[in-house]
């Protein structure tokens, strides 16, 4: 992750750091395109929750996006994914969000993080 940025930690309800510009081929670069991106790794996950989603709100559907979709399908399950890591393409800082939403099938939470405290080199 340290190619990818800097300093980036959770302050509140934003995510503050530093987001390099990423441009080296890799699976990430080869599938978005170059950019800013953002690495994180999901903690809090119990084993009481059957779901947890994670992305960016509004998404850009997919590389070479350039309309800003602003609802919930560009967030990913990962509540099977062994390491709960997700990468992100930060396409506008200011304007999207990074959401979470865990359930246990019962109740839903929903956390938004405020990404515009992030410098993106």
């Amino acid at each position: 992750m340290s190619d990818l940025q800097s300093g980036v930690s959770v302050v509140g309800n934003a995510v503050t750091g530093t987001l390099k510009h990423y441009d080296t081929p890799s699976a990430l670069v080869n599938y978005w395109g170059e950019g800013n991106f953002l690495a994180m790794k999901v903690l809090g996950i119990t084993e009481d929750m059957t779901s947890v989603k994670v992305g960016l709100r509004p998404t850009y559907g997919g590389p070479g996006g350039t309309t800003p979709i602003d609802d919930d399908s560009g967030l990913v399950e990962i509540i099977e994914d062994e390491d709960k890591n997700f990468a992100a393409y930060i396409n506008d800082k200011n304007t999207q969000k990074l959401i979470i939403v865990a359930t246990d099938g019962t109740a839903t939470l929903r956390k938004e993080y405020d990404l515009s405290p992030l410098v993106c080199e």
